[in-house]
């Protein structure tokens, strides 16, 4: 306190043995001293709130035909709390998504969780866990269930997209399930739709995205699991990624 008198040039302070008080020259100062650091507190609270607001951009990768009500509820609920922030949705299919995240195209995306070794450099963020449900021609016998087990599905002929990066790819998990598996070249598109109207195949799907197919066929909740959904982006996402997933 002495050397702040010092600097200062005028006592803050009578010094008697009965204790110490304010000189005038000190309650000035003291004043002053408590609206300055009330500045700097505002000014402090009114930055983040700028950062956390301030101008951004997020591009999601994701899947033509395929955008699930839950990615659009964190988007729509993420944009009111963070209007300046540009999204872009850049569609492609779900094979491609981590290359692009990889090489700058895309900030992130939501899928099953990838294998190690397809990753990369590249984080996935697990955000919940999945189960498998099947979609099939309304008149399939199994239309009617209200939930599939595994018994269900010993004697059916299961469609199996394609995904490359899948650390429990639908083949595999479902080998247990039915003998009669086929695999697809590829991972699904519309073809898939119009293909097991005409036939008594079923195809297997992450429960998360049902919605997707419940225009054109029936779709069929299981209680075999499917693992891991979350998101992949790159290591020390952008706030905007951040701020995004924690909607989910």
């Amino acid at each position: 306190m002495n050397l702040l008198e010092k600097n200062i040039g005028f006592p803050l302070f009578y010094r008697t043995h009965q204790g110490i008080s304010l000189t005038p020259a000190g309650g000035i100062f003291y004043d002053a001293s408590r609206e300055i650091l009330q500045t700097y507190e505002d000014a402090c609270a009114r930055g983040r709130e700028i950062s956390r607001t301030e101008n951004d951009s997020l591009t999601i990768a994701y899947p033509p035909e395929q955008f699930p009500p839950f990615i659009l509820k964190a988007y729509e609920t993420f944009l009111q709390d963070f209007p300046n922030t540009a999204v872009t949705f850049l569609p492609m299919p779900y094979n491609e998504h981590i290359a692009k995240i990889a090489g700058g195209k895309a900030d992130c995306s939501i899928l099953a969780e990838p294998r190690k070794e397809c990753l990369g450099d590249l984080i996935f963020t697990k955000l919940f866990e999945d189960t498998y449900s099947f979609c099939m021609r309304p008149e399939h016998p199994l239309a009617d269930r209200s939930l599939l087990k595994a018994d269900d599905l010993t004697d059916g002929s299961i469609l199996c997209g394609n995904y490359y990066y899948m650390k429990y790819p639908f083949h595999q998990q479902l080998s247990a399930v039915s003998s009669r598996i086929q695999v697809l070249d590829s991972e699904y598109d519309m073809s898939i739709r119009s293909k097991v109207l005409l036939t008594d195949d079923i195809f297997a799907i992450h429960s998360r995205w049902s919605s997707q197919y419940q225009s054109f066929l029936t779709v069929v909740p299981s209680d075999l699991p499917a693992g891991p959904v979350g998101a992949v982006c790159r290591k020390n996402p952008s706030p905007a990624v951040t701020h995004f997933l924690s909607y989910f």
